[in-house]
């Protein structure tokens, strides 16, 4: 129990810190679901009333996300009856364990001190708390990993079965919330292997506990590769890298994003991926030969590029201090041997997630985030290098400006730390994901529940790829049209949808939106049943659709 710190009462007061506020900030925000967050609430509710896994975008499986998330929201749904409020729980309390995987690194690399500091950042930081508040996987994605992170670590030394066996679990568990996990597994192999080789652990040493963590990271993933194998009848990892290739590439040419993802032909086929998303599970138009993967990572790093220094570097939310504190931790001492083999791994990770980064077809802020727990490991160890110098110096100096060398100390650190703490709350409200959820689209979800209770029953709902008035109004989403306004209503009379809701915060996802928010949809069939917005920036308009009046 000592040797794993978990005597150190400060590790149960950093949990409780993060889990209170977190709580605290669910239940005094007057807070809406993230869109991709009605996504997940919907799968929920799919899940627990027996329906399979459908969302709300197709009456398909959903192929695109990984279950584990939306299993986890249906269980805890099942007592709160309410698949918002289960969505939150759930990210809330996996937010606040993100302390304890954080604090065991910190504590294996540096000692108490630093995992102490490494704690309270994860407990304070406002990017954490934000997301660990929101409907959405990264707060359970970025434990999993980081529970998986430490285990592998300790993978490294070959000599626990059972710390294998644990790891490739929580590889897998991180698998099924976000699949690019899978290459984790595969990297803790091969440094598993080459360390095992380099330090002559012995070939049945090496075999068996290489073997004992894929193993058990297959006893969880088997499952979802068979669903996957049923609906697409090839054997693949994971459902969303041709879907994201063939919008990527669409996009590389210089189409719009919006084109690329959600358009249509003139004869209203449907060439956007993510219209049938179901289908691009596992096809794609463009060749995938190595030589095309190639030029593609290429394009599409060099289009990243910059979003990537932005975000990182210089973004407010991360930023030059996190890294130079960061680099501080990295270079403060030397490294021996046993720390040379424990950055080298994180390192490898951050490396990972940085070409994941380079290759995504499109950048959202989210998938960032699980650079931000390794920085903090990093930083904590930065900001004890800065208090030890500060301590040293005043001592030489004979400064006497505190009663003890632990006061200069204690203030250094707490001062490093606020600073962090009080950018990344400045670089919050820049932050989409986090704002999608803010009190400022709380009419969205007002216009959602007046059509819930105005036509109860089933409907589909047709929108800019908006899922959250279709999720409190429950009904199913139909996505509009990247295209001009004409062929846009042929494909609503295509396709039939009951109600075309229209609001300012999309305009720019369809050429035709502000045209018909300020002046009407242009068709007979479109009746304007609600209203709302002092703004055409912040109007929502709800059009009941009548096929019947069109067609006379």
């Amino acid at each position: 129990m000592n040797r794993l710190g978990l005597s150190n009462k400060s590790l149960l007061v950093f949990f409780f810190l993060a889990l209170s506020i977190r709580s605290y900030w669910i239940i005094t925000q007057k807070a809406v679901i993230q869109n991709e967050g009605g996504e997940y609430a919907r799968l929920a509710e799919n899940i627990l009333a027996g329906k399979g896994y459908l969302s709300s975008l197709e009456e398909q499986p959903n192929l695109m996300y990984a279950p584990l998330y939306p299993i986890l929201v249906s269980f805890v749904t099942y007592f709160t009856r309410d698949s918002e409020l289960a969505g939150r729980l759930v990210s809330v309390v996996s937010g606040a364990f993100l302390t304890l995987p954080v604090y065991f690194i910190g504590l294996r690399l540096y000692g108490r001190r630093t995992a102490n500091i490494c704690a309270g950042l994860v407990a304070l930081h406002p990017l954490l708390i934000g997301f660990s508040t929101a409907v959405l996987t990264e707060a359970v994605y970025l434990t999993l990993m980081m529970v998986g992170v430490y285990l592998g670590l300790r993978c490294l030394e070959l000599e626990s079965p059972r710390i294998c066996v644990l790891a490739g679990t929580f590889f897998g568990l991180a698998y099924l919330t976000r699949p690019e996990a899978f290459a984790l597994i595969v990297l803790t192999t091969v440094l598993m292997i080459t360390l095992g080789f380099a330090g002559h652990k012995g070939i049945r040493r090496i075999v068996r506990c290489s073997g004992l963590l894929i193993a058990s990271f297959l006893v969880l993933a088997i499952p979802y590769l068979a669903f996957l194998r049923t609906h697409t009848c090839k054997f693949i990892f994971e459902a969303k890298s041709k879907l994201n290739y063939t919008i990527g590439t669409r996009f590389n040419t210089g189409m719009p994003y919006n084109q690329a993802a959600w358009g249509i032909s003139e004869d209203l086929t449907e060439e956007g991926p993510l219209r049938e998303s179901y289908r691009y599970a596992a096809f794609t138009p463009y060749p995938t030969g190595p030589l095309d993967i190639a030029r593609y990572f290429l394009a599409t790093s060099k289009r990243n590029r910059q979003g990537v220094y932005e975000i990182i570097i210089s973004s407010y939310a991360f930023g030059p201090i996190l890294l130079g504190l960061a680099f501080l931790g990295w270079f403060g001492e030397g490294w021996n041997k046993h720390r040379l083999i424990d950055e080298m791994f994180l390192l490898s990770v951050l490396v990972f997630i940085l070409l994941v980064l380079l290759s995504a077809h499109l950048l959202q802020f989210r998938y960032f985030l699980p650079v931000l727990p390794l920085l903090i490991v990093w930083a904590a160890r930065g900001i004890e290098h800065l208090s030890g110098w500060a301590r040293t110096t005043a001592s030489s100096l004979m400064v006497r400006v505190w009663p003890s060398e632990n006061g200069i100390t204690v203030a250094v650190q707490c001062l490093s730390g606020l600073m962090v703490l009080l950018l990344a709350l400045r670089g919050i409200g820049y932050v989409s994901e986090l704002t999608q959820g803010g009190q400022q689209q709380y009419p969205l979800k007002e216009a959602g529940l007046w059509l819930k209770q105005r036509y109860p029953g089933s409907k589909t709902i047709m929108t800019a790829n908006n899922v959250v008035i279709p999720y409190y109004a429950q009904g199913l989403m139909m996505a509009l049209p990247y295209s001009d306004s004409s062929l846009a209503l042929k494909y609503i009379h295509k396709k039939n949808p009951n109600f075309v809701v229209l609001d300012g915060g999309t305009m720019n996802l369809r050429p035709y939106i502000r045209e018909w928010l300020e002046e009407g949809i242009p068709d007979a069939a479109a009746h304007l049943i609600y209203c709302k917005g002092s703004s055409i920036e912040d109007k929502i308009a709800i059009f009941e659709f009548d096929r019947v009046s069109a067609s006379k």
